[in-house]
């Protein structure tokens, strides 16, 4: 490894994804890398290089940085003289964020240099350098603050973290593009909260799982209101298929693909049909598709009332529906080529019951991907969750042979 660089990742919500996407776009950009510490939100990462515009290109990770020391105890006049350091004369827009902290020791450091903060805005002054100190009712500056105050250019968002006994301090380097992400969640002309709604930062991770390459043919075989081929549109991919049984379907995406070809330039509108995945392979060659990236047919919505007959007739719908799923995608994938596609896990009174599919797809000559295996964790399971929801999506990777 060249030059050890440590850089800090404040990951999303649901961990294990932000991590997995991590590792599969370090293996495509041929990074070296290694997990030196994790705790909860927080990653520390080695890596050869990392840059802005790898980090606009994921969409599990909400800010990065460079880690700018590590330390056993922290000192209070290092950190005064690394945000003085930062400080430009036209404005300077100054806080601190902090992870790892029990509460009790997060009151009383986020005490101690709000202190701190206010000399530190004294000393500019005497500098002739305006100054604001941003708070934030939480221990931590989110993206969006930091976005809003122009913290990146003009300011500094010092990020203190405390993993297993040891600090480390960075600044932040970028931020996720919240606003994009939104925009084209709830403002593009179709969407369907009836049917479920694939977050589009949950579209991005499963596109960076298949590590794609630049002239590489995608097909979202379950293609919905188009959220998986708007965001391949976003990473620059050319060659990309959607298809759906349903007409609706395929006027919604080609409706909100209009939308976005006015806010993201294109060269080529994909191609759309209506087509049932069990005729794939009328309108595709064998061996003719690079990635598959979907969200499939989930089940009827669940409710509270729902009984465990209810939920094993819905597996075993399912199970059926993606099995011929597979059996299509294994005739017109390459080899090596990979499906990211979500499954269902379905809760019932503190249960999780979810597909067993993993004997019937390995018989159709394909592996499961596992990104986590490096990382030695627990639970190496792909969950996107939100509290309190009945039916969780499990991320399933699995590659050609």
């Amino acid at each position: 490894m060249k030059k050890e660089q440590y850089y800090f990742f404040i990951l999303g919500n649901n961990v294990n994804l932000s991590l997995a996407e991590l590792a599969a776009c370090f293996e495509k950009w041929g990074s070296k890398y290694q997990l030196i510490r994790q705790d909860q939100e927080v990653a520390i990462i080695q890596i050869d290089d990392f840059t802005n515009e790898q980090f606009a290109t994921l969409g599990g990770c909400k800010k990065y940085g460079l880690v700018n020391q590590q330390t056993e105890q922290i000192e209070i006049q290092d950190v005064t003289n690394f945000i003085l350091a930062q400080a430009k004369p036209e404005r300077f827009n100054f806080g601190f964020s902090y992870y790892g902290f029990k509460l009790t020791e997060s009151k009383k450091i986020g005490q101690q240099f709000f202190r701190e903060g206010l000399s530190i805005k004294k000393e500019l002054k005497t500098r002739n350098i305006k100054s604001r100190l941003v708070q934030s009712k939480q221990e931590q500056l989110s993206s969006v603050i930091v976005d809003k105050e122009k913290m990146i250019d003009q300011g500094c968002d010092l990020n203190i973290m405390k993993l297993a006994e040891k600090y480390y301090l960075g600044k932040t380097l970028a931020v996720q593009d919240y606003h994009a992400f939104s925009k084209r969640d709830y403002g593009r002309p179709k969407r369907d909260a009836r049917s479920g709604m694939l977050p589009p930062k949950l579209a991005r991770m499963m596109l960076n799982f298949a590590q794609s390459k630049e002239d590489d043919v995608l097909l979202d075989p379950f293609c919905g209101s188009g959220t998986v081929i708007m965001e391949a549109l976003v990473l620059g991919w050319q060659k990309i298929y959607g298809t759906d049984k349903s007409k609706i379907a395929i006027d919604s995406t080609h409706q909100n693909l209009m939308w976005l070809q006015q806010k993201v330039s294109f060269s080529e509108m994909p191609h759309l049909e209506i087509l049932p995945v069990m005729e794939l392979n009328k309108s595709f060659d064998p061996q003719s598709i690079d990635q598959i990236v979907t969200e499939p047919y989930l089940g009827p919505p669940l409710r509270s009332s729902v009984r465990r007959n209810d939920i094993d007739n819905t597996i075993d719908e399912l199970t059926e529906l993606y099995a011929l799923a597979y059996r299509r995608f294994a005739e017109i994938l390459k080899p090596g080529g990979r499906v990211v596609m979500i499954w269902p896990i379905f809760v019932f009174k503190e249960q999780l019951i979810t597909l067993e599919m993993g004997r019937i797809i390995s018989e159709l000559g394909f592996v499961r991907v596992d990104h986590l295996a490096k990382f030695k964790l627990q639970d190496n399971r792909l969950i996107y969750q939100r509290p309190e929801q009945l039916v969780q999506r499990r991320i399933e990777i699995w590659q050609r042979q």
